[in-house]
């Protein structure tokens, strides 16, 4: 077979051999299945603002069911990597071989499908999934190659079809496929910052699933070209309208309330007693336990716990007490305090002002409470805003899924609490970790012992083998406080406990909470 002469030499014109015509001046598609550069603009800006959206909810779907971690985000980003790795070099083979404007479009048309499945099977995947007995690492990785994988390897093929339909000639094809990498790459910023931003706060997850479905289904369709323009509109007004009109759970998920931070729902039961109490549930764990009518009640054990050290303080001149609560939750301390307390300011801080309007909404705070709130992030709170030596009692009860956040357990954060606290104010903290490991505790322990001279801990009395709550108190003078049910544990003792020390202080550089906490999560 005889080969086509290119010249290197910019000077001398490529040649023509046998009959053949240099590659510079040949077409790769016939003009009818190409794409103008706008086209094919259009096309790799749409599917990469749908693939970083896609990936931006997926966050949102897991933590209902699999909880938020740096291993559900490692997981989801490498999935969406290797979907989207995957579909280039498979859409490269196919570009070579069929590229054409059908089937670019029916590639589109099955991501359209894949990507509104996500809304009917999403949960059920994940529901499974996080009952079976295995690591959680291993659990997350497969959730999110179940399903994320396919919905990006399809959005993956299309850029280098788009490239081949879109090229004329080689004379310009560094500006060519330079030009359409940088609109996809443009895609893809806005595809984020527009669901990050907007679409989950005033759409909703399931909504905006369904939203980039029809978005993918019109995208295909236009690029095949067969349909009139009315079509498009009815399609459009379908997948725009049917969701947002819709109150079934497909669309509305799990949550009673998406915030920019939590999907939150509450769960009615009855005790033994016949009292009703309600579960608030952010993502999948539940943060607090209330009697709607009797802010007393107090639903937790580390709740008691802090009660009984606050009351220990409490007991002498309250007038130069000042509280501040740490992760808003349901409100329960809070609520207490100012039911039993109410010449004691109460300051709240929480960072999510989703959960304070729900309280607010659903969980019968008024709205002329005289807790104050502070809804910002608590490292800001207390580096910015908060007042020095000013609180008596401090509460740290902020937790993403299983763990305090990790920014709040280090010791530049421990040194800023201090700063706040009075000089014989005390840091009382809910952790929970498992016995037959302790490392979190422990390294939580070890950070508090850098800041205060004195760190007491509290286990329930009745802790077995599986994971338990802590209460880590750390307070310039002793804590002799005895609690009923729980057991007090003093200095080094706490590393007596479980079968391994560690020596670990968490700082704002090195802070392995996910790693500490893996045995809690596998149990």
């Amino acid at each position: 077979m005889a080969l086509a002469k290119v010249s290197l030499d910019p000077a001398v014109p490529d040649q023509e051999v046998s009959g053949h015509t240099a590659l510079a001046d040949s077409l790769p598609v016939s003009r009818t299945r190409a794409l103008s550069l706008r086209q094919a603009y259009a096309t790799v800006f749409t599917a990469s603002a749908c693939t970083l959206i896609i990936e931006l909810l997926a966050g949102r779907l897991m933590a209902p069911y699999l909880g938020v971690s740096l291993y559900t985000w490692t997981s989801i980003i490498g999935i969406v990597l290797a979907g989207m790795t995957a579909g280039n070099f498979v859409g490269g083979w196919l570009a070579d071989r069929s590229a054409s404007r059908v089937l670019l479009s029916r590639i589109f048309l099955l991501a359209a499908a894949t990507s509104g499945g996500l809304v009917a099977i999403s949960g059920v995947v994940f529901n499974a999934v996080s009952m079976w007995s295995m690591p959680v690492m291993v659990r997350i990785l497969i959730a999110a190659t179940a399903v994320f994988f396919v919905p990006n390897f399809l959005l993956g093929t299309t850029t280098p079809q788009v490239v081949k339909l879109a090229l004329r000639s080689l004379d310009n094809a560094g500006q060519t496929v330079g030009s359409i990498y940088g609109v996809s790459a443009f895609g893809s910023i806005v595809g984020t910052f527009a669901s990050g931003f907007f679409l989950v706060d005033y759409v909703g997850t399931m909504r905006t699933l369904w939203l980039v479905s029809g978005v993918l289904l019109i995208c295909g369709i236009l690029i095949r070209g067969r349909l009139g323009r009315q079509v498009v509109v009815l399609l459009l007004m379908l997948f725009i309208g049917m969701p947002a009109l819709s109150t079934s759970a497909t669309f509305d998920g799990p949550c009673e309330d998406e915030t920019g931070y939590f999907c939150i729902r509450t769960v009615t039961r009855t005790l033994e007693d016949g009292s009703v109490v309600t579960d608030v549930v952010q993502d999948r764990l539940i943060h607090t336990t209330l009697k709607l009518d009797d802010p007393s009640f107090l639903g937790y054990g580390y709740e008691t716990a802090y009660l009984r050290l606050s009351e220990s303080r409490l007991a002498g001149d309250a007038a130069t007490e000042h509280v501040l609560v740490i992760g808003g939750g349901g409100y329960a301390f809070p609520r207490y305090m100012t039911a039993t307390h109410p010449d004691i300011p109460v300051d709240v801080v929480e960072i999510d002002p989703g959960v304070v309007e729900f309280n607010h909404e659903h969980l019968k705070l008024p709205r002329d409470t005289p807790i104050t709130t502070h809804a910002e992030d608590a490292r800001l709170f207390l580096n910015f805003h908060a007042p020095r030596e000013t609180y008596s009692i401090v509460q740290l009860d902020a937790f993403n899924d299983v763990s305090v956040p990790y920014h709040l357990t280090t010791l530049e954060f421990a040194r800023s609490v201090k700063q706040s606290m009075t000089a014989d104010g005390v840091l009382m903290t809910n952790l929970v970790d498992i016995p037959t490991s302790g490392q979190f505790v422990q390294a939580y322990a070890n950070t508090l012992r850098q800041v205060f001279p004195h760190v007491t801990i509290y286990v329930p009395a009745d802790a077995g083998e599986a994971r338990t709550t802590y209460v880590v108190v750390g307070s310039a003078q002793p804590v002799t406080t005895e609690i009923e049910g729980w057991t007090r544990i003093e200095g080094e003792a706490l590393g007596e406990r479980f079968p391994t020390r560690t020596d670990i202080i968490l700082t704002d550089d090195f802070a392995p909470t996910d790693r500490l906490l893996r045995p809690v999560v596998d149990d």
